[in-house]
């Protein structure tokens, strides 16, 4: 309890939500305050604290393309524009920049990205492509966000492509994805076996402030 006391003493904390709330007193006035915004400010010392759980969410969110793409240039980097928010996966942090072709931090830490490329191959058969995915934070390259495949492939052979790493960033920076293919009848388009398929996914997850 003494622990306690000293660190909230001396730290503003924002609880997103109580769950199972039993009791709390403090020594102070207006230790616990319900924001407009939803949110709880919890300020001063605990003297006695009697909570089951308190639910603190990070900063998360996923996004998909669900359109396919029928590739138009080879042998350059192309980005790739999103189109959907998964709202059940996502709490706050990353958003939409003006056009969705890229996401703004609302932080300065390290994230994990980590997402997919389903494509499609709508080529001759025994033809060798190349393909690959890279992430880019302020136009900048992530080294340990790359993925490349090279192989034959067969008329409507299709598979994933995926990738996942970390990168430091700064509040307001833009993280892009980009592909690039050694042939436009290399497609980037879900499988229909799938009951809601997608071309591409990506989801971040905040590691940490800096």
């Amino acid at each position: 309890m003494k622990r306690l006391s000293l660190i909230f003493g001396i730290i503003l904390l924002t609880i997103i939500g109580f769950s199972q709330t039993k009791n709390i007193n403090s020594s102070g006035s207006n230790l616990v305050k319900k924001n407009a915004d939803g949110n709880v400010t919890v300020t001063g010392n605990f003297v006695n604290l009697d909570v089951d759980s308190v639910y603190m969410p990070g900063a998360i969110a996923q996004f998909h393309r669900i359109d396919s793409i029928d590739v138009a240039t080879a042998g350059s980097w192309i980005t790739v524009k999103f189109d959907t928010l998964i709202a059940n996966e996502s709490t706050y942090g990353y958003n939409f920049n003006s056009d969705s072709t890229g996401f703004i931090t609302s932080f300065s830490g390290d994230t994990r990205v980590q997402g997919c490329g389903h494509w499609i191959w709508r080529g001759a058969d025994n033809a060798n492509v190349k393909m690959y995915l890279r992430v880019l934070i302020n136009s900048v390259e992530a080294r340990c966000l790359q993925a490349n495949d090279s192989r034959g492939k067969k008329t409507s052979d299709d598979g994933t492509l995926v990738y996942t790493g970390t990168i430091h960033h700064m509040a307001h920076q833009e993280i892009k994805l980009q592909y690039q293919v050694s042939n436009i009848d290399m497609d980037w388009e879900g499988s229909a076996v799938f009951d809601n398929p997608i071309s591409f996914s990506i989801n971040f997850e905040k590691m940490n402030d800096h």
